[in-house]
């Protein structure tokens, strides 16, 4: 009797561990269909729901790229000629351009790239996690943390590149993984790749991969010794040599070209250093560390509660699992700490080192399963879930998603019907921001105060500053209710246009030359 009963136990363990792959299988897949639903429900809707102003700017390129396929020199005309202000390598506008000219509506053109390649970054965080613990248990409990964080179910499905540079920063970290391991040429090849990809397309979100691979290299030199992996450091620092040579000269030309254009000259690398890096009394200021707890907390965990929770129950985690799980936290706060103004300011930038935080708690999860409390660890992974969804449907993006900013929609439209092709406007009162030229689809200039200041006589030299592009209209936003519409530049743009005609759309007044008609291509 006995005999038998112990001959059923394996039985027995092999129907419970079909059973618990196949619930994790579905619990990822679920995730995934939502993260795909929120996708496809606001998938028509306009690119100015939250940082309508970035989301332009990389839809701007996209929509002009395909007029001369300028891939080094591309087009954002939003400052005026010569029209090229480069800065990132545009690989993401290239998809996005191509899909838009395979027939998908631009705005949703962009929002697909971005999701496909977030949901692309599930193959690297597979194969990383397995290489890390060698089974799946990691992978499980990570992927539908990442898929279903509100940060990124709302980024991810954006007009933007933070999804796409982590992808391809994400590729370059598992075959940096697979080459030290490996030493397959191959390997190294791909890392060399995806890291001089992944750096030129977006600079600021590669620091905490480049330091992942440095420490799994050092890692893996210290247990074989530097001696005898001589072949592995020689690949590792042609890879780096490789990307960090690439990048190095795509900032310098990217800088040369916007050095060609009067107000593209103060947004070069130099002139924006200390902004993107910020001071040491921000750092040490407690408010901004507060601010960033509470977004951590809610748009990235999911709750004020969740990085309290994981990080005591870590203490009974499996060695291993918290050892890494703690390095993971040390490379999300990594970026924070160069780039700091850029993330106090920017609510988005979490989007790129968010899945190094997300992970610490998977791993952690994954390391309380690994030390025999399975089912706290699954039962607090779906407590968490459940709040991420309910985060996202009642928090900071709930209001944005369902009611996106329209003005710039509105006026952008109504420019583009009043105006002919191959014009250019003149917008005043919308900082330098791409979204009434994205939905005008005409070149423009936008004179913010700071670009005023640099050139005060700028509408004496119109001629100059819109290349071969006559003037159609003058577009004036007020800021605020009370701030007076009436614009002294504007006001001496609007003398270049014979006989004006001027109609109020939201808010802004929009000057045009009364009597022609504008032309229109299905861009959104």
């Amino acid at each position: 009797m006995s005999n038998v009963a112990d001959n059923a136990d394996p039985a027995k363990a092999s129907c419970s561990a079909v059973s618990g792959t196949l619930v994790w299988n579905i619990i990822i897949g679920v995730s995934l269909v939502i993260s795909f639903a929120v996708l496809v429900l606001y998938l028509q809707q306009p690119i100015t729901d939250v940082h309508g102003f970035r989301q332009t700017q990389t839809a701007l390129t996209s929509f002009w790229l395909p007029e001369q396929w300028q891939i080094f020199r591309y087009q954002t005309p939003v400052l005026g000629a010569p029209w090229s202000i480069p800065f990132e390598f545009p690989l993401f506008q290239i998809f996005a351009s191509v899909l838009w000219l395979a027939g998908v509506p631009l705005d949703a053109a962009g929002r697909i790239v971005s999701w496909l390649a977030m949901a692309g970054t599930l193959y690297p965080m597979y194969k990383i996690c397995g290489r890390l613990f060698g089974d799946n248990r990691c992978f499980t409990y990570c992927a539908p943390l990442y898929l279903l964080s509100p940060i990124m179910l709302f980024w991810g499905r954006t007009f933007m590149i933070e999804t796409f540079a982590v992808f391809l920063l994400a590729m370059f970290l598992w075959y940096c993984m697979l080459a030290i391991d490996t030493g397959h040429f191959a390997a190294y090849l791909a890392a060399a790749l995806f890291a001089t990809l992944g750096m030129v397309v977006k600079l600021t979100t590669a620091p905490p991969f480049l330091v992942a691979a440095g420490l799994y290299a050092l890692l893996r030199l210290r247990q074989r010794g530097i001696l005898r992996s001589w072949r592995c450091v020689l690949g590792l620092g042609l890879v780096m040599g490789l990307a960090l040579g690439m990048t190095w000269w795509w900032v310098g030309f990217s800088d040369h070209v916007k050095l060609q254009n009067t107000f593209g000259q103060h947004l070069s690398s130099g002139s924006l250093t200390s902004w993107n890096f910020g001071t040491l009394a921000q750092r040490l200021d407690p408010v901004n560390w507060g601010a960033l707890l509470r977004r951590l907390n809610s748009s990235i965990l999911g709750g004020d509660i969740w990085l309290y929770v994981l990080a005591a129950v870590s203490v009974f985690a499996a060695r291993h699992y918290r050892f890494i799980a703690f390095a993971a936290v040390l490379l999300f706060l990594l970026p924070i700490l160069v780039f700091f103004n850029l993330h106090r300011v920017h609510n988005y930038y979490q989007t790129a080192n968010a899945v190094f935080i997300l992970m610490a708690g998977g791993i952690t999860y994954a390391g309380l399963d690994r030390s025999g409390h399975g089912v706290w660890a699954r039962s607090l992974l779906i407590l968490q879930l459940a709040s991420m969804v309910f985060v996202f449907n009642t928090g900071e993006y709930a209001a944005p998603l369902r009611h996106p900013y329209m003005r710039p929609v509105n006026v952008g439209h109504f420019v583009r019907e009043h105006t002919p092709e191959k014009t250019a406007i003149v917008v005043f009162g919308c900082d330098w921001s791409s979204e009434i030229p994205y939905y005008a689809q005409r070149k423009s200039i936008v004179a913010s105060d700071w670009m005023l200041g640099k050139s005060p006589q700028m509408a004496n030299t119109l001629d100059r500053h819109l290349g071969d592009l006559p003037l159609a209209a003058v577009v004036t936003c007020p800021r605020t209710e009370k701030e007076d519409p009436r614009h002294p530049v504007a006001a001496e743009a609007i003398t270049h246009i014979s006989n004006p005609k001027a109609a109020v759309i939201d808010g802004c007044t929009v000057t045009y030359q009364d009597g022609e008609a504008g032309g229109q291509t299905d861009a959104q």
